[in-house]
């Protein structure tokens, strides 16, 4: 099952190393890394033979497809160096000989380390019939394998990954195999040379600094490399974010880490441009004390780390954060958003960045899906709005608000958004996720709503005209279970069904119409919605007698009339429910 993705430059190339404490337990470990490889393409390995010699591994299996039972030949080399073309021609030659004999017989030639310039050339130009059946497994090919079954994050992703986690140049890049184990060994640059390196789980997540010490321990090429501790490194920026000056001796003691190690990681920060240093004469090096550059650019480095990870609403409560939007984010949107939103809508974009991380991350670093126009205007908002909604969910938004300066309802949001009928629809609300305010009462009903079930209510409604489908039933469940008001009710059950209804849950969205309408039977719009999920089941007579209905209660329903003149036209478009 051999990969379609083109070769790439060979300087692109990602070298895998296999890694362990002796010849023979790399050996093994070589040997369950090909069985791996193996298994995630769909073989099932029926014989192997483990030759070690010097520098060199060599592993000759034989495998079975799963599915088919088809048979592969397979000689994996792991090489001080690359393979070269003789390597390649011999196994060629044997896979020619025994497909005299195996007629569906198939052969992969893995090299981990890369095959040679020649070795590729050579194969290139080979014209012989069986060259279809004989695949070239190099580092891409093995990556793009491990990739698409889902052992790795795949490397493009991955570079944003380490321009979050580290701002310094970055060297050459490796996959290990450690303890049976994928890591990503990323080096950095200083003075052009890679100098330090660290190693991130297969997923894309720092690793503690042992495990970067065994494998320096272990692999040879990283005895001259310091490990940079990018856990360590997170640390010392969330106690920075303060704005308070700190030294290496006082992180150290906060952090309980070596003053060698949190050293370390100060003077690399202010190596990337990070943190500022106040030297003191005439002491040691440990009493200089670092403090995060207070600069626009600085926080879109840091803001990049920590906006999506765990840290993120501690992130944009702290100080550095909140007086770097105050005094940068409004020019730094205009630039960024020139020509995609207009004037008046800006301010909007500021403030719901300003209080949501996933809002502030998509401003600040979104970038659009090539080929596709990237949202402007309304649709512009609308992305905005929908990443504040979801983080109005967790209550550690509190400290955002409180930061700002938002003690209740202070901020109007116009979100615009594909609707059900119209292209576009409008709302003005108040701001979709305040501190505690005092109870409300309904608009027409005489119950006052606890602040947590009238919050509910108008998030599942906006959430709904959002198409969040997911997110609205959730809001409206929670909403549902405290209320007791009728004209509340018959509202919450009516958009939940509408929920249902663009969930395909047709069934599901007659159940709830009809509860809507067991709160008010003179609800048009849920008589009308109740017949268009009749007319979707195909029960033409009962979505017949709801849209009547629905025209007795309001003759001049438009939409319940060209319902029922549509009865009569099959291969007229479907009708989508009323939203009110």
């Amino acid at each position: 099952m051999g990969s379609k993705r083109p070769p790439p430059d060979r300087e692109s190339l990602t070298p895998i190393r296999i890694v362990a404490a002796s010849p023979r337990e790399r050996g093994l470990a070589f040997d369950a890394f090909v069985r791996l490889l193996l298994e995630t393409a769909g073989y099932l390995p029926t014989k192997s033979r483990l030759s070690l010699t010097a520098g060199s591994i060599l592993l000759d299996l034989r495998a079975k497809e799963k599915t088919t039972g088809r048979p592969l030949l397979a000689e994996a080399r792991a090489a001080r160096g690359e393979v070269g073309p003789e390597e390649v021609r011999r196994l060629f030659r044997r896979f020619r000989r025994e497909r005299g004999n195996v007629k569906r017989l198939t052969a992969w030639a893995l090299a981990p380390g890369g095959f040679s310039r020649a070795a590729t050339a050579w194969f290139d130009h080979l014209t012989d019939p069986a060259r279809s059946d004989f695949r070239l497994y190099g580092p891409d090919r093995i990556l793009h394998l491990l990739t698409r079954a889902g052992h790795l994050r795949d490397p493009l992703d991955l570079d944003g990954v380490l321009r979050a986690l580290c701002t310094l140049p970055l060297g050459p890049r490796a996959l290990l195999y450690l303890q049976g184990r994928l890591l990503w060994l990323q080096t950095a640059l200083v003075n052009k040379r890679p100098a330090l390196f660290f190693l991130l789980t297969a997923e894309g997540d720092p690793l503690p600094r042992g495990v970067a010490e065994d494998a320096r321990r272990l692999d040879p090429s990283l005895r001259d490399m310091k490990p940079y501790d990018l856990r360590l490194r997170e640390r010392i920026l969330l106690r920075l974010l303060s704005l308070q000056p700190l030294d290496a001796e006082a992180l150290a003691a906060a952090e309980t880490e070596s003053v060698t190690d949190v050293l370390l990681v100060l003077q690399v920060l202010h190596r990337e441009g990070l943190l500022s240093c106040h030297r003191l004469p005439r002491q040691p090096r440990k009493r200089d004390r670092y403090a995060l550059v207070p600069k626009f650019p600085v926080f879109l480095d840091v803001a990049r780390q920590f906006l999506t990870g765990s840290h993120r609403f501690t992130f944009l409560a702290s100080p550095f954060a909140s007086k770097q939007i105050r005094d940068g984010l409004l020019g730094h949107l205009q630039m960024r958003f020139s020509g995609r939103l207009p004037e008046q809508d800006l301010p909007e974009a500021v403030r719901l960045a300003s209080a949501s991380p996933a809002a502030l991350a998509y401003a600040l670093f979104e970038e659009s899906v090539p080929g596709t126009p990237a949202p402007a205007g309304a649709a512009l908002t609308a992305e905005l709005a929908r990443r504040f909604l979801r983080d109005a969910e967790d209550p550690r938004l509190d400290a955002v608000l409180t930061a700002r300066g938002i003690r209740s309802v202070l901020t109007r949001i116009t979100v615009k958004a594909a609707a059900v009928q119209e292209p576009y629809f409008g709302t003005a609300a108040e701001s979709l996720r305040t501190l505690p305010k005092p109870a409300a009462t309904a608009p027409g009903a005489g119950i006052p709503l606890p602040p947590e079930v009238e919050t509910a209510l108008e998030l599942g409604a906006a959430t709904m005209h959002m198409a969040e489908y997911d997110h609205a039933l959730a809001y409206l469940e929670r909403a549902i279970k405290d209320l007791k008001d009728p004209q509340s009710l018959k509202t919450a059950w009516n958009n939940k069904g509408l929920c249902c209804f663009n969930k395909r849950k047709y069934a599901d969205a007659i159940d709830c119409f009809n509860q809507a309408l067991k709160h008010d039977p003179t609800l048009k719009q849920a008589w009308f919605n109740k017949a268009v999920c009749l007319r979707e089941v195909g029960d033409s007579t009962g979505a017949f007698r709801c849209a009547k209905r629905a025209l007795e209660i309001d003759p001049n329903y438009r939409e319940a009339r060209d319902l029922i003149q549509r009865f009569q036209q099959p291969q007229a478009a479907s009708t989508l429910p009323a939203r009110r």
